[in-house]
């Protein structure tokens, strides 16, 4: 049994304890803010991208556990091994190694965590010659080429979206989810974002708040139809908390959205706000939909905004109203997803028609 001493000195020891990480952690936000005034300097796009970076670093290593920063050597190393395997494969023994990602996202990753782990004033494991060495070792082995278009899951598959049933609570959200994504034309990131309350249910739009090619906080409406209005209503009904559209749901049915408090507008007062799901989980909920479809596989994430595409192009929609569906800049990235239709409309297949 323990003594009185003993329980005080264990006692003084546990806030002790508790104290150094509350410094800790109050350190490191404090640090986190000079990264955020030092991106300031640069471009708005870069800005993003860098911002982008560290938030998926963040998420990576909440997802996991991981505290993401330490001011211990050892520590910090240790972490950044974790995140390293997660978006870098090791190599194995063929000449060719595939990621996930394209090589110039994965070294713009490495530069972000560098230049924050800089800012915060954190030991860069990066300087360590072994860690050097082992990203550089798997980069070269990294496939040079570039991303695969994203399938066009065809229009019978788009219709058969519209009338798929649902038996529970998860695959109401998926596919719900699916045929918003259908409908608005958003990437994987933006269908994660999307919030109840930027839905005009009269005039059946929603506000995509988060877009990558929207820099400047300009309005962007999307188009819902009247399929995906209905499904909407029905899932911000079973949801205990309507927020984010999309929200994780355990194995036994159970919303399962994460919580995390912010400062107010620079008030000083905390405020409990729902945290947006990682974009992995919006991914695998729409594989689970393509696979009730029975696609089979032949199906990524930003299949729908390429299949909306293909399909407007073939109904001859004109390009001004597809840019704006897609909020596109220009009819460039229209004309890469729409390319195999080049070959199906061109002169010659008219002659094939003549002479078969």
């Amino acid at each position: 049994m323990k003594s009185k001493n003993q329980s005080i000195a264990l006692r003084k020891s546990t806030e002790l304890q508790h104290a150094r990480h509350d410094e800790k952690i109050a350190y490191h936000e404090k640090r986190r803010q000079v990264f955020r005034e030092l991106l300031k300097e640069y471009p708005a796009n870069s800005r993003k991208a860098y911002e982008s970076d560290i938030n998926a670093y963040e998420r990576f290593c909440d997802d996991n556990g991981l505290i993401p920063y330490h001011l211990e050597v050892a520590s910090m190393a240790n972490v950044v091994r974790h995140y390293i395997d997660d978006i870098l494969p090791p190599p194995d023994k063929s000449d060719v190694v595939n990621s996930r990602y394209k090589r110039s996202t994965l070294q713009r990753r490495f530069t972000s965590l560098k230049m924050a782990l800089d800012a915060m004033e954190i030991p860069n494991p990066f300087d360590d010659p072994l860690i050097a060495g082992m990203v550089r070792q798997r980069m070269k082995k990294l496939s040079k080429k570039g991303a695969d278009q994203a399938p066009d899951i065809g229009r019978a598959f788009i219709e058969k979206a519209r009338q798929l049933p649902y038996s529970d609570l998860v695959e109401l959200r998926d596919v719900c989810l699916f045929n918003l994504g259908l409908d608005t034309l958003c990437r994987v990131s933006e269908l994660a974002s999307l919030r109840f309350q930027d839905v005009d249910w009269e005039r059946r739009v929603i506000l995509v708040r988060e877009s990558k090619t929207n820099k400047h906080g300009e309005e962007d409406l999307r188009a819902l139809s009247k399929t995906t209005v209905s499904l909407l209503q029905n899932l911000r009904e079973q949801y205990p908390v309507p927020h984010y559209i999309f929200q994780p749901i355990n194995k036994s049915g159970r919303v399962t959205s994460r919580y995390v408090y912010q400062d107010y507008q620079g008030s000083g007062f905390k405020v409990k706000l729902q945290r947006q799901a990682h974009v992995n989980s919006v991914t695998s909920s729409l594989k689970r939909t393509a696979d009730r479809l029975g696609l089979n596989g032949n199906f990524s994430g930003h299949s729908l905004r390429v299949s909306m595409a293909v399909l407007m192009r073939r109904l001859g929609i004109p390009d001004h109203k597809i840019k704006k569906a897609g909020n596109w800049k220009s009819t460039a990235m229209i004309d890469l997803y729409t390319r195999s239709l080049g070959v199906e409309e061109s002169g010659v297949r008219d002659v094939f028609d003549l002479i078969d």
